[in-house]
């Protein structure tokens, strides 16, 4: 048999082609991934997946097994999807494939520029903000039933399709993947189709198109799987009919995001390296427009095209609903199937070079299956342990929140002898953590609940049976500090504090004031009292003072603006009537005597006048 890894899947050997039998069910175990390195020297190693390398070559976390060696997982790890599924995997929820996260990137603003760079950067506090909003919209994604969701796991489709070779010469079983991007979409793909497949691509060679775009960095790459020679091997090698990459500053170095991007969400920025990028990035749509426009003749004849684009504003570049350069339901459009890098043109040959090179694997059916039923065995085991714990913390949480309830009835009806006998019963301290936790933030402790409610006399009880109040609650507060609005209240703990003595808490963690005898607290509170008193009554006596004050003012301007509108005037003469028939109704003598107070009166005008 013709070796199968100098060949593509344009020239497959008629023998490997005659004994190969599609492997449906194998795809949800096996799978493989690009090659991360150029260098060829050891491409058969590296692309055989070995079955003692399970913990190297996948990652739980994504679902996949496709991680040939070691550097492949490291630049698997620090891809965004790979760090999206791992935030996902912390609020358990399932994970999400490529294409799923790629199409929760479109909502976003800007997409986060980190794992399409050969060097990577330091990811920054723009750069989480964006995988956080990510992995939020996420959350509104109406999620099916943890069973069901299971279900379409173990089934969900691999971006590779496997067959099996049955050959004689094989001693052990061989696995055969293709890609199936490269075939019409929703199409099942059987042996006989793979044979047309390839009879047509020599009738006609199969012409690609290729396009990333991301963090400023864009390349296309228009090729055709026509040979250079008649070797096997030259068929991975395109024939580059047309090609560009374009490298315009646009983003911030270890900032994330565009400029368009840190416009829309903090302003306009004004300075010369924004400024800057903003022309750059309308530059860089104009040269991509001009680079289509171009083009046009060759994309009219190409049977793929696969776009990479990161972010929902490089997305919007080629999609966008007004004019697109690629339309949304072309049926040649493709996203590749496997982790890329930055956009270059040594990255297009290598994605096109990953397309058309078929997976090999040797891995045993019979050690998958046998690892599989122990991975379920182990995930049944782990969910009972797992729902077994859940009901127990349940029925704990149940029990927790019936011994609140009990002990809030007692004490809102300040029944102290009921709840602590209740304590007793159930073997609870009386520093009792009421549940849940969040709702009862603020009155965490049956002392701070009687603190809150301003009940002195409860809080003089609990003090002597026994409640700590250096216990805090959920704002790490203690009963006394909150109590800062009750004086009668805060008393009773200076008061505890003296009576119970320095030795029965720590008075100074429980933040208590000094301590004070009952005697002492009821003379300062009667000269609390006089003084209030006679401060009350000095700022009545002040009242009213001002009020009359105020009232003989207004009198006054009343007057004054009397007089101003309407005169002084005269008198009517009735006071003078009214004064001669108070005259009458005396004696004669009486009436004599105010005459000659009269007539005296007059003569002191008289001689003041001279």
């Amino acid at each position: 048999m013709q070796d199968i890894q100098k060949s593509t899947i344009f020239t497959l050997p008629d023998d490997v082609l005659a004994s190969i039998e599609l492997k449906p069910d194998l795809s949800n175990h096996i799978s493989a991934a690009p090659e991360a390195n150029e260098d060829t020297e050891n491409a058969r190693e590296s692309r055989i997946t070995d079955p003692t390398q399970k913990n190297v070559l996948s990652c739980t976390v994504c679902g996949i097994n496709d991680l040939n060696n070691l550097e492949n997982r490291k630049q698997h790890v620090k891809t965004d999807w790979h760090r999206f599924n791992a935030k996902r995997a912390g609020a358990s929820l399932p994970s999400v494939s490529q294409d799923e996260f790629d199409h929760i990137l479109d909502n976003l603003t800007e997409s986060i520029s980190g794992s399409e760079s050969d060097d990577s950067l330091d990811e920054d506090e723009a750069s989480k903000a964006h995988l956080e909003k990510a992995f939020q919209n996420s959350l509104r994604i109406n999620e099916k039933p943890q069973q069901e969701n299971e279900e379409s796991t173990e089934h969900k489709k691999s971006p590779i399709v496997w067959f099996e070779v049955k050959h004689q010469d094989l001693s052990s079983p061989l696995f055969l993947g293709i890609y199936r991007h490269l075939f019409p979409l929703d199409s099942v793909i059987t042996k006989d189709n793979l044979l047309e497949y390839q009879i047509e691509n020599q009738k006609k060679p199969l012409q690609v198109a290729m396009f990333m775009l991301g963090g400023g960095h864009f390349a296309a790459m228009v090729a055709s799987n026509e040979a250079y020679g008649k070797s096997p091997q030259s068929f991975a090698t395109p024939k580059v009919l047309a090609q560009k990459t374009i490298h315009r500053y646009t983003t911030r170095r270890k900032q994330g995001g565009s400029q368009g991007a840190a416009d829309n969400a903090k302003g306009g920025i004004h300075s010369a390296g924004s400024s800057l990028r903003r022309y750059n990035e309308l530059a860089l749509i104009r040269d991509i427009h001009q680079l289509f426009n171009e083009w046009k003749s060759l994309l009219d004849k190409c049977d793929l095209i696969f776009v990479r684009a990161i972010g929902a504003s490089n997305r919007s570049i080629f999609f966008s609903q007004s004019d697109p350069l690629v339309n949304p339901k072309d049926p040649r459009l493709r996203t590749f199937p496997f982790t890329t890098k930055r956009a270059t043109h040594s990255e297009l040959l290598r994605c096109y070079k990953e397309l058309v090179t078929p997976k090999i694997s040797n891995i045993n059916t019979q050690t998958l299956d046998t690892q599989q039923r122990e991975i379920m065995k182990e995930n049944e085991e782990r969910k009972i342990i797992e729902k077994e714990a859940r009901d127990k913390l349940e029925k704990e949480k149940k029990l927790l929140s019936k011994h609140t309830d009990a002990l809030l009835t007692s004490l809102k009806a300040n029944k102290l002898e009921d709840a602590l006998k209740y304590l007793e019963l159930n073997a609870l301290s009386i520093n009792f953590r009421f549940h849940p936790l969040n709702v009862h933030n603020h009155t965490s402790s049956p002392l701070h609940y009687a603190v809150a409610q301003g009940n002195s006399k409860l809080v003089a009880r609990l003090l002597r049976e026994g409640a700590d109040p250096t216990v805090q609650n959920g704002n790490n507060k203690t009963p006394y500090e909150i109590s800062s609005s009750n004086r009668e209240v805060r008393d009773e703990f200076s008061i505890a504090r003296y009576e119970l003595g320095e030795e029965a808490y720590d008075w100074e963690m429980a933040k208590v004031g000094s301590a004070k005898s009952r005697d002492q607290i009821e003379k300062l509170r009667q000269k609390a009292k006089a003084r209030s008193e006679s401060q009350k009554e000095e700022r009545e006596q002040q009242e009213a003072q001002r009020r009359q004050e105020a009232i003989k003012k207004i009198q006054e301007q009343e007057k004054k603006d009397y007089d101003i509108n309407f005169g002084k005037g005269h008198s009517l003469g009735i006071n003078q009537m009214r004064k001669q028939d108070d005259l009458k109704s005396l004696s004669p003598e009486m009436r004599q005597r105010i005459e000659r107070e009269k007539r005296a009166a007059a003569a002191m005008k008289r001689l003041q006048k001279r």
